[in-house]
């Protein structure tokens, strides 16, 4: 309702993991705090108002439904055990899956944005053999904050 009265709407969660988010084409953003702590309620307003970057990333895959998620089926359990069939599919293995019968995940594992930008250069890969293992790779490269 209130995104329908202001399309400037940011909804801010505070939850222990994935939600379904039906609405989520109405906010303008949605802000995950996961768990905050006592600190969490100053950690948001210094994020909402510019003062800090909110650079964090997904810790785990939020489905686009509740329906997309293999688990799903074998909830609720019974009593105190919970069964996990989906083998080695677990979690955001399972939406990472090259099967075209996956669903896409509303938003992957790692996902995150940032208010701003980097500019990679110079990258460099050479492969080096060492004592402890047959070999490795370095990579090199210059990284530069290119945002306000």
């Amino acid at each position: 309702a209130v995104c329908h009265v202001n399309r400037r709407t940011i909804v801010v969660l505070t939850n222990s993991g994935p939600v379904a988010m039906p609405w989520i084409g109405r906010p303008q953003a949605v802000l995950d705090g996961f768990l905050l702590g006592q600190a969490g309620g100053r950690a948001l307003v210094d994020i909402l108002f510019g003062a800090i970057n909110p650079s964090g990333k997904l810790t785990e895959t939020f489905p686009q439904k509740l329906e997309d998620v293999p688990s799903n089926a074998c909830f609720p359990c019974e009593g105190n055990r919970a069964a996990y069939r989906e083998g080695l599919d677990v979690g955001y293995r399972y939406f990472s899956s090259p099967s075209p019968d996956v669903p896409a995940a509303l938003f992957p594992f790692g996902h995150g944005l940032s208010y701003t930008s980097f500019v990679y250069s110079d990258l460099e890969a050479t492969a080096v053999k060492d004592e402890e293992s047959d070999k490795h790779i370095v990579i090199k490269f210059r990284i530069r904050n290119d945002g306000a």
